[in-house]
């Protein structure tokens, strides 16, 4: 008699999944959030290239990294709306937060989400990136494949998982890769 039943991680394809066109542009149209304060705030992100990043915010999940990133993006295309995870008084949001001085009214640091909230977020973006600077096998960009939202990832465990080709070696055959790294 088998005792013990092993449950492996995976996600929800009911809760992660795509929206119709229409649904999504409604969605970005009127696209509702709380800020860290706990405030309702609303945002049009029609016509947005919007970038979003979620996850613990530790620093290994290299969200320091990637907001300096951003905010070279976002001074040469200000059509670029920047969603990340935040905590308020945590370092490093306020690391980014420094980052991201001057592109305030682009840039929205979200509190911890619930899976039906970080679908929101999934599918209001025009891309989801993972700079994770050490990661196991991160779900989040699993999600994110889920609600059809392209992924970017960084170098680390989850491109081994993922058939990721990198971008910089030109002998490898792209066809056969479901995402770049």
């Amino acid at each position: 008699v088998n005792k013990i039943t092993v449950i492996p991680p995976g996600y929800n394809d009911v809760i992660f999944s795509p929206l119709s066109l229409q649904e999504k542009n409604k969605l970005k149209h009127q696209f509702e959030y709380n800020d860290l304060d706990g405030h309702k705030q609303h945002i049009d992100l029609a016509g947005k290239k919007v970038v979003s990043s979620l996850g613990r915010v530790v620093r290994d999940k290299g969200f320091s990294e990637l907001s300096r990133s951003m905010a070279e993006i976002m001074s040469e295309d200000p059509s670029v709306v920047y969603m990340v995870s935040g905590e308020k008084g945590n370092p490093v949001t306020d690391e980014c937060r420094e980052i991201m001085k001057g592109f305030e009214d682009r840039t929205i640091f979200l509190p911890s989400l619930n899976q039906t909230e970080m679908a929101r977020v999934y599918r209001a973006s025009t891309i989801f990136v993972m700079a994770s600077l050490n990661e196991a096998f991160g779900m989040v960009p699993i999600e994110a494949m889920g609600c059809k939202t392209a992924v970017i990832v960084g170098r680390s465990g989850f491109n081994d998982f993922a058939n990721c080709a990198d971008i910089r070696d030109d002998s490898l055959d792209f066809s056969k890769a479901i995402g770049l790294y």
